[in-house]
């Protein structure tokens, strides 16, 4: 039950970021349209929010880990879950977005790039993720495919930063 593995997690003395990935996948899984009683939901949502925030940045980490050894489907399993935790930052889209990208899922990927330079203007990943996003929808428009053709990204861009925080 998620709610007793939260009330575990409060009793341990350094909870384990995959303490925390666990108890947040659980917290994710409830349906909160079976409570009634609109207290209860509120704190289980403040118990989740506070749950997703301290898992979320581990997951990222993690998923930077995975996507620099090339294990694109697991970065991006874990990028795309840390983003929906919450860890919304430039790094975190770009990363996001580039395992997409070598997956070979353009438009998941060309969403994300977008959201960098929406999202963080002055980010220093900006001109990255707007050049990205550009070759893939050309490669795209050239291929007739529409944009989840299977076009591999190509890596680090030479000059590319590592967006590692």
């Amino acid at each position: 039950n998620a709610l007793s593995e939260y009330l575990e997690l409060q009793k341990m003395v350094e909870p384990s970021s995959k303490d925390y990935q666990t108890v947040a996948k659980k917290l994710t899984s409830v349906d909160l349209t079976k409570i009634e009683d609109k207290s209860a939901v509120k704190a289980f949502k403040s118990m989740q929010d506070n749950v997703l925030s301290m898992a979320a940045e581990p997951m990222f980490k993690e998923g930077k880990e995975e996507l620099d050894d090339g294990n694109y489907d697991k970065a991006a399993e874990l990028l795309q879950q840390s983003v929906d935790y919450g860890y919304i930052t430039d790094r975190s889209l770009y990363n996001l977005a580039k395992a997409y990208q070598n997956l070979g899922k353009a438009k998941k990927a060309v969403k994300y790039f977008d959201m960098v330079v929406e999202k963080f203007p002055d980010s220093d990943l900006v001109d990255y993720a707007k050049g990205r996003a550009d070759t893939l929808r050309d490669d795209a428009a050239g291929t007739g495919e529409g944009e989840d053709s299977d076009a591999e990204g190509t890596g680090e861009e030479s000059g590319e930063e590592s967006a590692e925080n």
